[in-house]
C-alpha cells in the first residue's frame, strides 16, 4: 500500500505502461514543475506511490491497478474509460491536465487544499485539448478469450515500473475478487510484406536542403516522399491522399500559419489523418522542447543535425525493414 501522506504537499506517482517516450515526457514535465504546489515525484515502485498514471490502452496496467485496489486512485490516459475509474483521459496526453487530477485527487484523500490557479510551466507548453467525456456505455471488454492467462509476474509486463506484484485484496470487500482476464494482445505493426503498398511519408520544412536530405535517408527505407515547405501546402497535401508517416520541422519560417507543433495537434486530431505516424525534426532538442512536441501528440523527436541512428531505430519500431544498403 502507498506510504502515509505525512507532507501535506508532496506526493509520489508511479506511471502503469505508456511507450517509453511518453513515460519520458510525463516524467520530465513532472520534473520541470518542480516549484508547484502540490508537487509530483515520480517514483518505480507502486508500494510507494500514493496515486498511478495508467495507460487504459495497456491491458496488464489496467488489470494491476484493479488487482491492487488502486483504481480510485488512478488517472488513466487512453481511447476508454476502464469500468469504475474515478479520472479518465484521452489521447494525446496533456500533463498539465494529468496534473489536474491529481490534484482532485488530493482534496479528496486529504485535507490539502489544492491552489485553484497552479498552472505549472503554462508559459512554455501548446494550450491543452479539453478531456474527453467519459463514455456512458460500459467500457469495453479489456481482453479476449482466446489470449493467454496473465504472468504472475506482473512487474515485467509493465514497462517502466520496477518490482512491482500485486498485493492482497483489501480485507474489506465480502468476497475475494475473481481473477483479472487474460490480457489483451496490443498490436504490434508487423514487418511490411513484400506486395504491400508502399507507404508514403509527408515532409514539412521550410529549408530546401533540409527536405533533400531528410528525403535522401528514407528513400532506401521504402518509403514514397512527398515535400512542403509551408503549413498550408502540408494541408493541401493531407486532404489529397493517406500518409504513414509525417516528419514536421518545429520553426516552418513566417510563410507558415502554423508551426510544427500546431501542425502535429491538426494532424492527430483530424479523422482524416488517423493512423498518421508524426516525428517532430528540430534543431531546439531540450528536454523541455521534447515535452511540448509529446503534449502536441508527436510520436517521436529527432534533433537536428539529424542522428541516423535515432532514425533508424524510429522506422524499425514502427515496422519499417531495415534496407539493405546503408543509406548514403
Amino acid at each position: 500500500m502507498p506510504r502515509d501522506m505525512s507532507t501535506p504537499h508532496d506526493f509520489h506517482v508511479a506511471f502503469l505502461g505508456f511507450s517509453e517516450f511518453e513515460r519520458s515526457a510525463l516524467a520530465s514535465y513532472f520534473r520541470l514543475a518542480g516549484n508547484r504546489v502540490p508537487h509530483y515525484g515520480q517514483v518505480a515502485a507502486l508500494a510507494d506511490a500514493d496515486f498511478l498514471v495508467a495507460d487504459s490502452d495497456h491491458a496488464p496496467s489496467v488489470q494491476l491497478a484493479i488487482a491492487t485496489g488502486r483504481i480510485e486512485q488512478t488517472v488513466f490516459v487512453g481511447s476508454h474509460a476502464p469500468s469504475g475509474a474515478r479520472a479518465w483521459l484521452n489521447r494525446p496526453i496533456d500533463a498539465m491536465h494529468v496534473m489536474r487530477e491529481l490534484d482532485a485527487m488530493v482534496q479528496m484523500s486529504t485535507d490539502f487544499a489544492v491552489p485553484t490557479l497552479s498552472a505549472p510551466l503554462a508559459p512554455f507548453v501548446s494550450p491543452p485539448m479539453a478531456p474527453a467525456a467519459p463514455p456512458r456505455d460500459p467500457a469495453p471488454p479489456l481482453a479476449s478469450d482466446d489470449d493467454a492467462d496473465i504472468d504472475a509476474d506482473i512487474d515485467a509486463t509493465v514497462p517502466g515500473i520496477l518490482s512491482i506484484r500485486p498485493e492482497p485484496v483489501a480485507s474489506h470487500w465480502p468476497a475475494p475478487l475473481p481473477p483479472p482476464p487474460p490480457p489483451k494482445k496490443r498490436k504490434v505493426r508487423a514487418p511490411l510484406a513484400a506486395d504491400a503498398p508502399i507507404p508514403v511519408a509527408l515532409l514539412v520544412d521550410d529549408s530546401t536542403l533540409a527536405l533533400r536530405f531528410l528525403e535522401t535517408r528514407l528513400r532506401p527505407w521504402g518509403l514514397r516522399v512527398d515535400c512542403a515547405a509551408d503549413s498550408r501546402h502540408a494541408l493541401e497535401l493531407l486532404e489529397q491522399r493517406s500518409y504513414g508517416f509525417a516528419f514536421l520541422d518545429v520553426e516552418l519560417g513566417e510563410d507558415s500559419e502554423l508551426d510544427g507543433l500546431a501542425l502535429c495537434r491538426h494532424i492527430k486530431q483530424s479523422p482524416a489523418a488517423v493512423g498518421v505516424t508524426v516525428f517532430m525534426v528540430s534543431a531546439h532538442h531540450s528536454e523541455l522542447d521534447r515535452v511540448r512536441g509529446s503534449l502536441a501528440g508527436c510520436d517521436g523527436y529527432l534533433s537536428k543535425p539529424l542522428d541516423e541512428g535515432e532514425l533508424a531505430r524510429l522506422l524499425l519500431r514502427h515496422g519499417l525493414r531495415e534496407p539493405a544498403e546503408p543509406p548514403h
